[in-house]
């Protein structure tokens, strides 16, 4: 019996997704377990990734005992924080346990590192609110991955400058690729670190359906 999955949230800063417990079809916002092959299916209601994940894009996590495998810098993982189990995130891995993190000039520099990054294009983006307005692209890179994010022209944008973030040993800093547009690790009172025993899995398969403009 298909059972249909109800989406329970969206900030306007993160992609938040509904924990049905029945595999079901996969509206906005939903996701299901296969069993057989230990994958979770989501779909992403927010543009907190974009342009890696874009709205509405589905995409596949393969579920990971963290007790056991610690997700690599770069790696894209599903996770739920501790003051509310029941809906799942999505972010990229910036930071692992020890790692010193800090954004200057909207630049990530990791243990005194700058992550480098070139200009890829200008995408059109769709605010929460319905505005579309031109966000600059980039490839950036971290160790061996390299994967595309966005920024709005302003130079004004929330954590363009921050503290130093020293990564607690249960903890994994971890950001959204939509960087003017996610709450993630940058803000520690609205969100905070991932804990390790936290993430669920790390995503393996992306199909936006269409390629962002």
């Amino acid at each position: 019996m298909i059972r249909s999955c109800v989406f329970m949230a969206i900030l306007a800063y993160g992609i938040v997704i509904d924990r049905p417990t029945y595999a079901c079809e996969i509206p906005l916002g939903s996701q299901l377990f296969t069993w057989a092959t230990g994958q979770k299916v989501y779909d992403a209601p927010s543009q907190s990734m974009f342009p890696t994940i874009a709205t509405g894009g589905v995409f596949w996590a393969t579920v990971i005992d963290p007790t056991r495998t610690v997700p690599n810098r770069g790696d894209i993982i599903t996770f739920c924080l501790a003051k509310d189990p029941t809906i799942d995130y999505v972010k990229r891995v910036i930071g692992l346990p020890g790692d010193h993190v800090r954004l200057v000039k909207r630049l990530v520099i990791l243990n005194g590192n700058q992550l480098p990054r070139t200009p890829t294009a200008v995408r059109q983006y769709h605010d929460a609110s319905g505005g579309i307005h031109p966000v600059s692209c980039f490839e950036e890179s971290l160790l061996t991955r390299k994967y595309e994010i966005c920024q709005s022209a302003s130079q004004a944008a929330p954590a363009s400058n921050t503290i130093v973030y020293v990564v607690p040993p249960d903890s994994l800093f971890v950001m959204g690729d939509n960087r003017d547009d996610s709450l993630d690790s940058r803000f520690q009172k609205e969100f905070g670190y991932a804990l390790l025993t936290n993430v669920i899995g790390v995503v393996n398969s992306i199909n936006n359906f269409k390629t962002p403009e």
